[in-house]
């Protein structure tokens, strides 16, 4: 048994001399073993005929025998303890014939003929073999189950705020520095060749390089060979080059800090806007050549027409009425026998 103390969903009971008046946990001896431990409420229906048992021979014979002291508690109204789950079968032989656990429900009855009864859970109990224990309520799981998170959060949180790194040029990163920025220095000066106008002596330049080209190549192969980074800030520039390389900085400003630059504008926003600059740049184009047409002539020709070119006929002349009372003043008289064109009148002898 636990600590007298403490909750009672928090400990396990259980009492071997008990189970040995009791001859062992089975169906007749779950109510009369589950009356002596600390999770029994003597108030309860199961509670006055245990304490008439104590007296009564014959009440501990009811006490003793499950149906009947089941079907004595629901006949009446109030607190109860009723058992509502069996051991089950199990397939593993090894482990027994049943599981062993036996569900036990605090509940309160309420009689309303001729209707079923009104139950109201108030607890849940289990008795597996020799123990007993409480249910939890779902208030304490779900408690449980969130103080559990939320430490595990804590301790992630606490863990890696101090590994990522920050720089302009990759961003956050979890990848450690490969070199030390000395040591690279160092191997560039060792691959270099020594100026032919320098100062120093040969022997000079050589035990200056001597100690530089040792370090560069006693180093390890995973700080000169290969860096997360690099790969990291190549793939980046890729990327970007694919998605802003028909951009421009001066077109398409950014804003944000280092690490988080953003565009003032989309990209579809920005070739709207040129599609309306062209297309307004093409219609003040038409209408300058349309002024520039009215205000300056048509260039006068001097040259004489040859009589051998066809007329245009697409252009006449056009003809006024002053120009057909001329024509017709100066037409020559005729006879009433004659036609426009000299033939004879039709109905003379000469037609005829």
């Amino acid at each position: 048994m636990g600590d007298p103390g403490a909750p009672l969903d928090e400990i396990q009971y259980s009492n071997p001399a008990v189970l040995q008046y009791w001859q062992g946990v089975h169906t007749n001896s779950v109510h009369g073993y589950f009356s002596e431990s600390p999770f029994f409420d003597h108030t309860t229906k199961n509670g006055v005929l245990w304490g008439q048992a104590m007296n009564d021979p014959n009440t501990l014979a009811l006490y003793s025998d499950r149906q009947r002291l089941e079907q004595t508690i629901r006949q009446r109204p109030g607190i109860e303890y009723m058992i509502v789950g069996d051991p089950q079968p199990v397939q593993d032989e090894s482990a027994g014939p049943d599981s062993g656990i036996y569900v036990i429900r605090k509940q309160d009855r309420v009689k309303r003929p001729p209707r079923d009864d009104e139950l109201t859970t108030l607890g849940t109990y289990y008795v597996a073999g020799p123990n007993i224990y409480q249910a939890p309520s779902v208030y304490d799981v779900l408690g449980n189950h969130l103080l559990s998170a939320m430490t595990s959060l804590s301790k992630f949180i606490d863990q890696a705020a101090p590994l990522p790194m920050f720089s302009p040029a990759t961003g956050y990163t979890w990848f450690p520095p490969s070199a030390p920025k000395a040591k690279a220095h160092n191997s560039l000066s060792a691959s270099r060749e020594p100026s032919p106008g320098a100062d120093q002596s040969a022997s000079q330049r050589g035990t200056s390089i001597e100690p530089a080209a040792r370090s560069s190549t006693s180093g390890s192969t995973a700080q000169t060979a290969f860096d997360p980074r690099d790969t990291l800030l190549l793939e980046h520039s890729l990327r970007l080059a694919l998605l802003h390389g028909d951009e421009y900085m001066d077109e398409n400003p950014i804003r944000g800090e280092p690490g988080s630059f953003v565009f003032t504008h989309t990209k579809d926003h920005l070739r709207a806007r040129q599609a309306q600059a062209e297309a307004a740049a093409a219609k003040a184009k038409e209408r300058e050549e349309k002024e520039r047409a009215k205000r300056v002539p048509a260039a006068f020709s001097t040259k004489m027409k040859d009589e051998g070119q066809p007329a245009v006929t697409g252009q006449k002349r056009k003809s006024s009425k002053m120009d057909g009372k001329r024509r017709r003043k100066s037409r020559v008289a005729m006879s009433p026998t004659e036609t426009r064109a000299g033939t004879p009148k039709i109905g003379t002898p000469e037609a005829s």
